[in-house]
């Protein structure tokens, strides 16, 4: 969070430095029937008053934009706030140990489509990968990579990246996150902490005890700053991604390769599934939207529909 404000408020901070803040009473009353009013990424105002070097009261908070919200898993009336103001989102998984869900990658591409937020798609663990295992996997990622996202690779024993077009292929990493606000997110175990810790050149939070495995080690979101206008916000790894009921309606729009066949199908209420006539499906059959990723979308919708029923 970043303290903003003018007059008897704290004036704007364009640094690096670092504030004390909490969250006002007054504020709290205001707020108490939304859930996550603060929230990592977020610009607020605090209340200098007569304190010398704070901690300050948080008596607001700034328009925000880009912002990560999902479904409580708990408590299916409420809305998570993983994080706000992020300019593109950068999804870790690992080609083993664990192994890839493409499902959760396709659930974050969908919301990531929906609300105009870039992302970028790391798969870690490149070395523990056979040549057999990898067939299928390298497939995929040729889909995703033709479909104009940025698809890189790393290996967790050099911690470099191999993929990208680069000759520094490290340098393609920080260039990705050069000057903007990158959510990382995925599973626990995945890479995600070597990553961050390559990236800010220091061991900033401990890695699991076995490289192949991994384990939880980020309990809540956190923003790093890497430089001015570089920040890294570090998730919690999570198992899943569920979908807010909103987005039933436009899971096709967030499926890129769908695009230029929406709105030519036989019946306009079209779902995309058993209906005749379907130009999805026509597109399927022709080669020109890969099955895995129409089986995908079929799954989402499906999983969607049965959480509302």
């Amino acid at each position: 969070m970043s303290p903003l404000g003018s007059g008897s408020e704290l004036p704007d901070q364009t640094d690096l430095s670092e504030l004390r803040a909490f969250v006002s009473g007054r504020y709290l009353r205001q707020k108490r029937k939304v859930n996550h009013f603060v929230a990592a990424g977020d610009h607020v105002i605090c209340d200098a008053g007569d304190s010398e070097g704070g901690p300050y009261p948080i008596v607001g908070r700034k328009e925000r934009r880009g912002t990560l919200l999902r479904k409580d898993p708990f408590y299916h009336d409420r809305i998570q706030v993983i994080g706000a103001n992020i300019d593109q989102m950068v999804i870790v998984s690992s080609m083993r140990h664990p192994r890839v869900s493409w499902h959760l990658i396709d659930q974050y591409m969908i919301y990531a489509e929906l609300h105009n937020i870039e992302v970028v798609l790391v798969f870690s663990k490149r070395d523990l990968l056979s040549k057999q295992d990898g067939k299928e996997l390298f497939a995929r990622l040729n889909t995703y990579d033709s479909l104009g996202y940025q698809v890189l690779q790393t290996s967790i024993a050099s911690h470099e990246v191999v993929g990208g077009g680069y000759d520094d292929h490290k340098a393609r990493l920080r260039e990705l996150v050069s000057g903007k606000i990158s959510l990382f997110t995925g599973m626990s175990g995945v890479g995600k902490s070597t990553l961050i810790n390559f990236l800010v050149g220091n061991d900033l939070q401990k890695v699991g005890p076995s490289y192949r495995y991994g384990r939880h080690t980020t309990s809540s979101t956190r923003l790093i700053a890497l430089d001015s206008g570089s920040y890294i916000m570090d998730t919690p790894g999570i198992k899943s991604f569920p979908l807010q009921d909103h987005h039933r309606r436009q899971v096709a729009l967030g499926f890129a390769e769908f695009r230029p066949f929406l709105g030519q199908c036989r019946f306009a209420s079209c779902t995309h599934g058993e209906e005749p006539g379907c130009a999805i499906k026509n597109a399927v059959a022709d080669g020109k939207v890969a099955s895995w990723r129409y089986q995908s979308y079929l799954a989402i919708r499906s999983q969607m529909d049965s959480e509302i029923s």
